[in-house]
Parts: C-alpha cells; sequence; structure tokens
C-alpha cells in the first residue's frame, strides 16, 4: 500500500487499469485523492507514522522472517498448502506482480528466491488458468 498509494504515485498511475481510462488531469486529481486517503489510512492505523526507511526496513524484516519460515520446503508446513501458504502467496504476488518496481519485490526476486519459488509453485498448482483470468479481468475494464 505504501509504496503504490504514497512513496511512487507513477507506478500506480501507469499500473492501474481503472485510471488508465481517465483522462490526464482527472487521472492526477484521483492519484492525488487516493494517496491522500490511503496516507490518513496508514497514520491512523500507525504504520504511517514512521518514516519511508522505517516502513520499508520493516517490511524487508518480515519478509526475511517468512523466508526463513519457508526455509526450502515447498509449503510452510510441509508438503500440503494451508492457510499460511494462501496468505503468503497473496502478499508475495502482490510485490511481484501489482507493484514490480517495489524495493519489496526486488528483495524478493534477487534476495529471498525462496518466496518467489513458493509464489510461482501456487499460482502454477492453483491458478493453471492465471494468465486468462487476468487477461479476461483487463478486458471487463
Amino acid at each position: 500500500m505504501y509504496h503504490s498509494f504514497v512513496a511512487d504515485l507513477t507506478d500506480t498511475r501507469t499500473m492501474s487499469p481503472l485510471l488508465g481510462v481517465m483522462p490526464i488531469p482527472l487521472k492526477y486529481v484521483m492519484t492525488w485523492l487516493v494517496s491522500y486517503h490511503v496516507t490518513t489510512s496508514l497514520w491512523s492505523h500507525g504504520i504511517g507514522r514512521h518514516s519511508e526507511e522505517e516502513i520499508y526496513s520493516i517490511a524487508e524484516k518480515d519478509l526475511r522472517a517468512a523466508s526463513q519460515l519457508l526455509g526450502k520446503k515447498k509449503f510452510v508446513m510441509g508438503n500440503k498448502p494451508c492457510l499460511l501458504d494462501a496468505a503468503l502467496f497473496g502478499l508475495v504476488a502482490v510485490f511481484l506482480w501489482n507493484v514490480p518496481h517495489s524495493p519489496q519485490a526486488k528483495l524478493i526476486r534477487t534476495q529471498l528466491k525462496n518466496l518467489e519459488a513458493h509464489c510461482y509453485a501456487i499460482k502454477e498448482d492453483y491458478f493453471p488458468d492465471w494468465e486468462h483470468l487476468i487477461l479476461k479481468h483487463k478486458q471487463s475494464l
């Protein structure tokens, strides 16, 4: 959330399918409004009270802890996926495919390769029609 709607609005403007169809002046106004709302929400939550460096450091520590927990196993608890695998997939997938230029995505791709492999394994095992679903979603907008 922080990277997409506070730190790097350019990324948001180019990747958001809804903003992509808006006229340029409206795109900038909407981006600012969403950024303001997200900033306020993050402040209320508590994480927004930290500096950008602290937020990214907290995220890095969390990702490293998840990577350590996963280790060399295919799934967090061994050979079968559990709810934690679904949560981890959801988190890592957002970094890899929604905000691929974020510091977290770069960290996953360069140092926490087990998280990337886990994410791709879940995607291939449980979403073999991923590309079709994504294309279908983009066409419906």
